[in-house]
């Protein structure tokens, strides 16, 4: 499970599986990232927006720079798991869980 927090936890990296071929890849991805008035906080983390409520919404967006060596046309599949934190106390027994499924066809390089 990945821990979603500030700075370079917004890039992560999950085991997806061409299934066609029985081989699994590596795959990068970033966490969206929103902004609030001057400043710039992941979407969905432990900061505020001056006492706001930061979006609900979380996007993830395949990193197109580390992801140029998978091969173009196949299908990648899988399910991720992140974690976060309530913050501002950091009470560790309110953690929400957030699931994914990917199914994903690789663009053309």
């Amino acid at each position: 499970m990945l821990i979603w927090a500030y700075g370079a936890y917004t890039k992560f990296s999950v085991i997806l599986h061409d299934k066609k071929n029985d081989i699994q890849y590596e795959v990068h991805l970033i966490a969206n990232q929103g902004k609030c008035v001057n400043l710039i906080i992941p979407i969905n983390s432990a900061g505020t927006c001056n006492g706001g409520i930061p979006p609900k919404k979380i996007q993830i967006n395949f990193d197109k720079v580390l992801n140029k060596s998978l091969p173009s046309g196949i299908t990648l599949s899988g399910h991720f798991s992140l974690k976060r934190l309530q913050w501002s106390s950091m009470d560790t027994t309110n953690i929400e869980i957030h699931n994914f499924k990917v199914n994903w066809k690789v663009p053309p390089s």
